[in-house]
């Protein structure tokens, strides 16, 4: 993460534990998650400055857009009613925080990375063997 700081990485996190939070069922819960989608936006965007610098303009628009979009999904969150609107959003909340929250954690901590590589390497390994390549 080119333009990682501290504020950013912490404006992720938090973003991605409410809407993680969001997912319970129990009473209003799932309105923190307006206040997941901004946070979640705005870590992205901090982002894009140090992606700029890098000289790569792909990660540096797809991180700017990543505020616009995600105060769009905070006002989608709160105006949704069909179910179908509630259900993709869900999802959506899900994939994010459960996806997002042990990538950060992953990124950040030499340990837990070098056990992700260790067991990609493994399963590999096995997959190799069990094809007989």
């Amino acid at each position: 993460m080119a333009g990682a700081t501290v504020e950013s990485i912490g404006m992720l996190a938090s973003g991605m534990l409410l809407l993680g939070l969001s997912l319970s069922r129990k009473g209003s819960m799932h309105r923190i998650s307006s206040l997941g989608w901004p946070l979640v936006g705005l870590g992205f965007f901090l982002m894009a400055d140090g992606y700029w610098q890098d000289g790569d303009p792909v990660l540096t628009v797809m991180l700017s857009a990543a505020l616009p979009a995600s105060f769009g999904l905070a006002w989608w969150e709160w105006k949704a009613e069909d179910a179908r609107d509630v259900s993709a959003l869900r999802w959506l909340k899900g994939a994010v925080a459960l996806a997002g929250l042990p990538y950060l954690a992953t990124y950040h901590v030499p340990w837990l990375s070098r056990l992700a590589i260790v067991a990609v390497a493994s399963q590999s390994a096995l997959m190799l063997r069990f094809s007989g390549a």
